[in-house]
């Protein structure tokens, strides 16, 4: 079980995505006969959750894998650890359909798209964002995170999509004009009018948002699995109390990048 997670670290604990076991990296399948092969592994679920994935019921250590839809209940949430080192946090009373993942680990290039039905996810980028943008399709619009951290929020009438870290995300809805966001803190609504320009949130907006479909996301059951090196520097420079421009805080108020 976790220890309790500060407010600022919650946005960005999804950072520490850790490395897939080995035994994760199967060789190609035969086509004709055989399952797909998984597309990550479910790292943490909420205490006491009975998380259905198409009627099944999901545990630490199982597989996701394309074509899988999610369901989670009130207070449940789940956390998915994706092959590329990409991460999806499933927030309670969501839905979500692994519509694609594609992944070559040599190259480190392949395909994420995912299908946001009700609900919240925050997505994590992984390598393969770094080259192609997860997609998240909504019921109104679709959004692109290159490199970064978003928090797609998806009610019935509008998907309110933020940026918190990384490169950028591109907001597409209806005849609307596309809009790309490179500032963190910044979000963009959608309807079926298209995509607004992006505004700023306050640390409190963004927390207010947080807060609605937060439930019980931490603690959580989780598995034993030790985040990159690479990754457990991003979060310390995000979450550093020393005063630096860089914490989290100073960047949802001021709208600056932090520095690389």
């Amino acid at each position: 079980m976790s220890p309790p997670i500060s407010k600022d670290l919650w946005l960005v604990a999804a950072i520490s995505s850790t490395t897939l076991p080995s035994a994760l990296a199967q060789p190609a399948p035969d086509k004709s006969s055989a399952p797909p092969a998984p597309a990550g592994i479910v790292a943490a679920i909420s205490p006491g959750a009975q998380i259905k994935s198409n009627e099944q019921i999901l545990y630490v250590g199982s597989s996701a894998v394309p074509g899988q839809r999610i369901v989670t209940g009130k207070d449940e949430t789940l956390h998915v650890l994706m092959q590329d080192q990409s991460a999806l946090t499933l927030a309670p009373e969501s839905e979500l359909v692994i519509d694609e993942f594609r992944y070559d680990e040599t190259s480190r290039t392949g395909k994420i798209r995912l299908s946001l039905n009700q609900g919240v996810v925050r997505v994590v980028g992984g390598y393969i964002s770094k080259n192609e943008p997860t997609a998240i399709k909504t019921p109104n619009a679709l959004v692109e995170i290159s490199g970064g951290i978003s928090l797609v929020s998806v009610t019935p009438n509008q998907t309110q999509s933020s940026f918190l870290f990384g490169n950028q995300m591109r907001v597409t809805s209806g005849g609307g004009e596309p809009q790309t966001v490179t500032r963190p803190g910044f979000s963009v609504s959608s309807s079926n009018g298209g995509p607004s320009s992006p505004q700023r949130n306050t640390p409190n907006q963004l927390q207010q948002q947080l807060n609605v479909r937060q439930g019980q996301l931490y603690p959580m059951q989780q598995t034993q699995l030790q985040p990159p090196v690479e990754s457990e520097r991003s979060m310390n420079q995000l979450t550093s109390n020393s005063g630096s421009t860089n914490t989290l805080r100073n960047v949802l108020t001021t709208g600056s990048t932090p520095a690389s």
